[in-house]
């Protein structure tokens, strides 16, 4: 695991300033959340400390997870939504049930400032809980940027909610998936318009509007392409040695 560097009993994790990931194509950010709020902040993705992430409120973290608070406690990061893009996020919810007030955004952009720039729905993202044991990932697809925006949606089963998983989505002009890779389950949907960008930056654990449940996250990555097969079961696989090393079995 190139982020942990152990030399005489001393793990470097926590002063490392990059993580080799087995796929570095269009790979745009890694938050390893845990330990510290200035070490969810930090961009492990090589080349990209700069774009590190902002802490809002005040997120509960401990050794393996950074426990968030939809508007309210939270981490911004300094990636911003890209036409193209697949995220990986290792999360469970609070509670599970579909009460509008326990609905989470794992991760994502759901309706930023982008949904004032851009009449219609704005954003990509996976929310968790606007059903039992559900979780839906989404993208925003539209004809033009005067016309209204159409909401793609495509729902996987995480039962339940409670329980650590390691969720993919991916999104381009043409399709949509959503990916519980711990069960595993896939869902998809095939817009019939361009994605709508919204110039947002991609939040973990909260949307820009709605969704004011409680989720844990302990892993976050992003890369600005669609990923092929087997580079997303290579990052898989890398992630889930990674939470496994704190705990968490995905």
């Amino acid at each position: 695991m190139g982020v942990s560097i152990v030399a005489t009993d001393v793990d470097a994790e926590n002063v490392a300033t990059a993580y080799a990931s087995p796929v570095r194509r269009a790979l745009e950010g890694i938050h390893f959340l845990n330990e510290s709020l200035e070490k969810c902040q930090r961009n492990y993705a090589p080349g990209k400390s700069s774009l590190k992430g902002t802490i809002f409120g005040a997120p509960v973290v401990n050794s393996s997870y950074l426990r968030c608070t939809g508007l309210q406690h939270f981490l911004q990061t300094g990636i911003a939504e890209s036409r193209n893009g697949t995220m990986f996020v290792i999360a469970r919810n609070l509670v599970d049930d579909g009460a509008v007030a326990n609905r989470t955004l794992l991760a994502g952009t759901y309706r930023g400032i982008g949904g004032a720039v851009l009449p219609g729905y704005s954003g990509v993202g996976l929310y968790a809980g606007g059903a039992v044991s559900r979780v839906n990932g989404h993208s925003t697809h539209a004809a033009n940027d005067a016309a209204d925006g159409v909401l793609a949606v495509a729902t996987t089963q995480v039962i339940p909610l409670t329980t650590w998983a390691m969720m993919m989505l991916s999104f381009s002009d043409g399709k949509l998936i959503n990916r519980n890779l711990t069960v595993p389950y896939t869902a998809s949907a095939t817009p019939t318009a361009i994605r709508r960008v919204s110039p947002d930056k991609i939040r973990i654990g909260s949307a820009y509007t709605s969704y004011t449940g409680v989720c844990d996250v302990a892993v976050f990555q992003y890369h600005s392409e669609v990923l092929e097969e087997e580079e997303i079961l290579l990052v898989a696989s890398d992630l889930r040695e990674y939470a496994e090393g704190r705990g968490i079995t995905v």
